[in-house]
């Protein structure tokens, strides 16, 4: 199975972890235009409710990590 998934914020990430766990052999890749993944939007209240200082404290895995799963990620990329 080949899946391709565009866009990697939290949907994007949570997508790639849960497939590759019930799919191992998934060939997935991932097309995201930043230079980062797996940045929680839903956290901007927080940040501007101030309960989160700093907007990089949305972030939770990186690039590597996803790659260690089995996934190809090619980063600045637009589709």
């Amino acid at each position: 199975m080949k899946v391709v998934i565009v866009g990697c914020t939290h949907a994007g990430t949570a997508a790639v972890e849960q497939i590759l766990a019930h799919h191992p052999d998934a060939e997935v890749t991932v097309y995201e235009r930043d230079n980062n993944i797996s940045f929680l939007s839903c956290g901007i209240a927080l940040y501007l409710d101030q309960r989160v200082k700093r907007l990089e404290d949305m972030f939770y895995a990186t690039a590597d990590d996803l790659r260690k799963l089995g996934a190809t990620v090619k980063l600045r990329h637009d589709a």
